[in-house]
């Protein structure tokens, strides 16, 4: 008798029927609208991780663009070369000649600061070797002429005449 009992099944009324089904799609619905919503705050949390993540890598890239553009810049005054300060003039530059002692006083100066020093004293500038590469020149002696060597735009020897 129990086996029969267990696979009789009681006949449902037809507003259970509808009550049933009533559940049925509530329970269908509400499991839809929270896959849905969880979906879309999966979304907003994959939008804004990516929003995030190029924001980060904006911000890198202009963090990198800066440190290369002040790593290249040269505001430090410890980075600039300065001007150089011409010797004074001396009128026995021009009456007897240059001594060297007075040409060694444009030692380490730029070709272009040295050239132009030489110019403001009255002096006659030719370069005789440049970074290795050595220049044709007269054999003419000019005592008011300054012959100077030149390596990485710095003056390292300099000879009267």
């Amino acid at each position: 008798t129990e086996r029969r009992l267990a696979h009789q099944v009681e006949p449902v009324q037809p507003y259970h029927r509808a009550i049933i089904v009533e559940e049925l799609l509530v329970h269908l619905v509400q499991g839809a609208l929270e896959r849905l919503q969880h979906a879309a705050n999966l979304r907003r949390v994959t939008l804004s991780a990516m929003r995030r993540r190029r924001f980060v890598q904006r911000l890198a890239v202009g963090a990198i663009v800066m440190v290369s553009l002040v790593g290249c810049s040269a505001d430090d005054a410890a980075d600039q070369i300065p001007a150089s300060v011409c010797p004074p003039s001396d009128a026995a530059d021009i009456a007897t000649g240059i001594t060297q002692e007075r040409a060694d006083l444009l030692l380490g100066f730029g070709e272009a600061d040295a050239q132009r020093c030489a110019e403001e004293l009255g002096w006659a500038f030719r370069v005789g070797r440049r970074d290795g590469e050595s220049f044709a020149l007269t054999m003419d002696y000019s005592p008011q002429r300054v012959n100077v060597e030149v390596d990485d735009d710095v003056v390292t020897l300099i000879g009267v005449g």
